[in-house]
């Protein structure tokens, strides 16, 4: 009987994860996913009298730097006061639960401050144009070296559709965060190297600094490896990143960023929205012991990195595979690591699949499948942390870069046959 009643549970599974039914699946929760961010925008609010719920995620706190920029306040974007006492002016007096600061680099303010004369709705389309226009061209980008993924057109719909109906992906997108960005210029870089382009590929580098816990990670990397041209390039951006800051913000603001990160981010922690090992140390132990768990937690990362690198395993076949345990590794040992920013780990997942059909042409086996399954499915898990002594989507993070080191490690001599265990 249990045998049985295990059979039709099984006939089931394998059901339901057939391109055919997982398309319609992705199709159906893309649609309703638009729909719903279509109902949304078209009930914001108006900025002045908003009472500080402007409702489009931290593009409020990014409009604020912006308009700090424009109004030539730059040496005081990164003064908390003066940032909030800005948010108050724009949104009106009244109730305030909470606000968000600006807490990027100067550039991305500077860029925005392109689009302060629109007003601050405006200027949210214009982003949301602007990120979904990035996103194009990076996907656009790696089409040709996810051979695997794209290799029929029924192929690339279901990838492009799986991509799209996640929410992690699309709310950054269309709902006024950053992680749209990142995971494009990640995926730019990845495809340059590919194509052999190191000027775009540092290029693609060099704007990451705006997101220094990626470039900072990576590009040591990229020395290792030698690649000179692609280095030069990329601390050439990053240095014309500091000189533009410095003509705005003053030639100290890397230092008066860090103050305001020491000053905002540990109540966001204490909020237990991170999903990074740093967050979860500050969240679940008391200084200096939180300190030492995330040095601890980091050496273990670098050390993987490194232990991959002296194996020879970033060769040109198995290089989507260290891709995906760089930035996977990045991600954990990341000092800010909101749970939306769980919307980059789709291109290291997307990797690591293409890997797995590259290095084996059997089918996935319903482990593996099961455990892209819960890769997909597990973001609506982040509203738990208010439940939990930390985010949940670490743990999901976790198994993804173990997944990565293990399929690194066996290089270009295997395949993964078994899902990771999760957790």
């Amino acid at each position: 009987m249990n045998t049985n009643n295990d059979n039709i549970w099984i006939r089931t599974f394998d059901l339901f994860t057939t391109p055919k039914i997982l398309s319609g699946a992705a199709a159906l929760m893309l649609v309703t996913t638009l729909l719903l961010y279509a109902v949304h925008m078209m009930q914001l609010p108006p900025l002045e009298g908003s009472n500080g719920q402007t409702k489009t995620g931290d593009y409020f706190a990014f409009y604020s730097g912006a308009e700090m920029v424009s109004r030539g306040l730059g040496g005081d974007l990164f003064n908390l006061d003066a940032q909030q006492a800005l948010q108050h002016e724009l949104a009106g007096e009244g109730e305030w639960a909470e606000w968000n600061a600006y807490l990027n680099p100067p550039g991305f303010a500077i860029l925005l401050a392109l689009f302060a004369p629109l007003g601050f709705h405006g200027s949210f389309f214009a982003y949301d144009a602007l990120c979904v226009l990035l996103f194009a061209l990076a996907a656009a980008s790696l089409k040709p070296h996810l051979p695997q993924l794209t290799r029929t057109p029924a192929r690339t719909l279901l990838t492009l559709l799986a991509v799209l109906s996640l929410r992690q992906v699309s709310q950054p997108m269309l709902m006024g965060q950053n992680t749209t960005i990142t995971l494009s210029l990640l995926g730019l870089a990845y495809a340059a190297h590919r194509s052999n382009r190191p000027v775009a590929l540092g290029i693609a580098l060099g704007l990451l600094s705006y997101k220094p816990q990626f470039l900072l990670p990576l590009l040591p990397f990229f020395v290792l490896r030698k690649e000179w041209l692609a280095v030069g390039v990329a601390a050439t951006v990053s240095l014309l990143h500091y000189a533009i800051g410095a003509l705005v913000c003053g030639w100290d603001w890397p230092w008066n960023m860090l103050d305001a990160l020491q000053g905002f981010v540990p109540d966001q922690r204490a909020a237990q929205v991170h999903m990074s090992l740093p967050g979860a140390a500050d969240v679940l132990f008391s200084p200096p012991l939180a300190s030492l768990v995330t040095l601890i937690g980091c050496a273990a990362v670098v050390w993987v990195w490194l232990r991959a690198f002296r194996q020879r395993a970033w060769e040109r076949q198995a290089f989507g595979a260290g891709w995906a345990l760089l930035v996977l590794g990045c991600l954990l040992i990341s000092p800010h690591l909101n749970y939306y920013d769980s919307g980059v780990m789709v291109l290291p997942v997307l990797l690591l699949v293409e890997h797995r059909l590259t290095v084996n042409s059997e089918p996935f086996t319903r482990g593996e499948r099961l455990w892209l399954l819960l890769l997909w499915g597990a973001y609506p898990s982040w509203s738990l942390a208010e439940h939990l002594p930390v985010q949940p989507l670490l743990f999901v993070l976790l198994g993804a870069f173990v997944w990565a080191a293990r399929l690194v490690q066996r290089g270009t001599e295997g395949a993964l046959h078994e899902a990771p265990a999760i957790g």
